[in-house]
């Protein structure tokens, strides 16, 4: 397994990188060199774009034919680019289960846990709300004898002690 980079956690964490990334030199707070070694192994793998403000992490491939895999970096702190990409892998994606959206985002972007895609797609309204229908299964529709033009559909809740009505709705053929 792929040993996942530490993420800039602060706007601060961020900058020190990319300035670091254009211009070669250390941020103030890196006055040892042994902290100076560990700031260059954090960004060794780290890339960035200058002209769109992106900050990527490149993944080395594991055979010399392959070529590298780019992901942007999401930092912790951006949580409006978290809502969006929430927003489009989840919402925009179907509605997924939290495993597939999470396997989604990572393909193209680090920084987001699984953690926080479950916590996401748990608390989405319209996943609530499909849920709650999908648990309802166990409704049965039940045609009633009336006259020959008029039908009508009665939803039982199927249950070993009670059979409750809930609901009646005619059709007129």
């Amino acid at each position: 397994m792929v040993k996942l980079p530490k993420i800039p956690e602060t706007p601060k964490d961020f900058n020190d990188v990319v300035s670091y990334l254009e211009s070669g030199t250390f941020p103030t707070k890196y006055n040892t060199s042994t902290k100076r070694t560990n700031f260059q192994r954090w960004c060794k793998n780290f890339a960035y774009d200058r002209q769109k403000g992106y900050l990527f992490f490149i993944q080395q491939p594991k055979d010399e034919n392959s070529r590298p895999i780019i992901k942007r970096v999401v930092p912790v702190y951006d949580t409006v680019l978290r809502a969006v990409l929430f927003e489009r892998f989840h919402v925009g994606a179907a509605h997924f289960d939290y495993h597939k959206t999470y396997t989604m985002i990572y393909e193209q972007h680090i920084g987001i846990t699984q953690g926080e895609v479950k916590k996401y797609v748990s608390n989405c309204p319209t996943c609530i709300r499909n849920t709650s229908i999908k648990e309802k299964a166990d409704l049965t529709p039940v045609i009633a004898n009336g006259p020959s033009n008029v039908s009508r559909l009665t939803w039982l809740i199927s249950s070993p002690l009670l059979n409750i009505m809930t609901d009646t709705v005619t059709f007129l053929q």
